[in-house]
């Protein structure tokens, strides 16, 4: 039996998605889109509306409050401008410009003569006011672009972290004496450590000591052209002893003034591997073989082809 569903208006909804049209398929990402966007506007206006309730409650008692201790207008205008720099932190420009406003008329309804009326008999007055509004709205424009630039500034460092500690790749960052400031959790658990057992820790410890002088040597390069990428490909230590071979992108930059080198690492054990199991091939199979270049001639022989002709291998290159 085939299932249905009639909603509003005797529209009738395919209970099977199967038995929906193309054009109902090709409909349903859009349809989804405007429900998140709708859901997001919501509940950002919801967000608003919040902002503003709990400001113009605050802004109500303190209006009793300075109407109760008999402020004048320009102390109750700086007791209004504290009070609406701490509310733009949390953001919501449309409420603040809201309660601003209310506030303005707050000041001549309360504290300006005459009291009680939406009046203002002294220039004074006029100026006070219109002097509160301005340096009202640029301190909060203010405060908002600081917080934004604060809130980006976070979120960023958020997406940055994520990327570093969720990375497949090792991730290594040093300062210029080749300590580990940081490490990712996949470099630390490639290695078989922990990311607290290599932080602190000079870098040299996972290196072989044979491959550690030329690793050195590229990363004073990378701290003396800094932005310059480097590569090499050294061996590294396991925490159990085994060999790890790596091939590694230094770049050097500055983090508050200090030198820093960012290492990236992939693990090229497997080709390094394949490498030298083709050299053994090829030096030790009985047959004959040769690689030539593009111009056809002998850029390299086995042993075998060097006994076949009777001739050193060292005379055939080039030939």
């Amino acid at each position: 039996m085939r299932s249905s569903n009639v909603g509003m208006g005797g529209l009738r909804c395919p209970g099977n998605l199967s038995e929906w049209s193309d054009s109902d398929r090709e409909a349903l990402p859009a349809a989804s889109g405007l429900m998140l966007f709708t859901r997001r506007s919501a509940t950002r206006s919801f967000r608003e509306a919040m902002r503003f309730l709990l400001g113009l409650i605050a802004l109500v008692l303190l209006t009793a409050l300075c109407f109760w201790m008999h402020f004048s207008l320009i102390s109750t205008a700086f007791t209004y401008l504290i009070l609406i720099v701490l509310l733009s932190l949390s953001g919501g420009f449309i409420s603040l410009i809201a309660l601003s406003l209310i506030a303005v008329g707050c000041l001549n309804f309360f504290f300006a003569p005459p009291i009680f009326e939406f009046r203002i008999d002294y220039p004074e007055d006029i100026v006070t006011m219109a002097g509160f509004l301005i340096t009202l709205w640029v301190i909060t424009g203010l405060v908002s672009r600081m917080t934004a630039g604060r809130a980006a500034l976070r979120d960023s460092e958020e997406q940055w972290r994520a990327v570093f500690e969720h990375n497949p790749t090792m991730y290594f960052l040093l300062d210029g004496t080749g300590t580990v400031l940081s490490v990712n959790p996949h470099g630390a658990d490639t290695l078989g450590y922990s990311v607290s057992e290599l932080v602190n820790r000079p870098v040299k410890d996972v290196f072989h000591e044979a491959d550690w002088p030329a690793v050195q040597r590229n990363a004073s390069l990378c701290l003396e052209r800094l932005g310059e990428p480097i590569i090499w490909e050294a061996r590294k230590h396991r925490k159990d002893g085994t060999i790890l071979w790596v091939r590694e992108t230094g770049k050097a930059m500055l983090i508050k003034q200090q030198p820093v080198l960012l290492v990236v690492c992939e693990d090229i054990t497997d080709r390094k591997r394949a490498e030298y199991l083709a050299e053994h091939v090829f030096e030790t199979i009985p047959d004959i073989a040769s690689i030539l270049g593009r111009d056809y001639r002998y850029r390299r022989v086995n042993p075998a082809h060097a006994r076949f002709w009777g001739i050193p291998q060292e005379k055939i290159l080039g030939m």
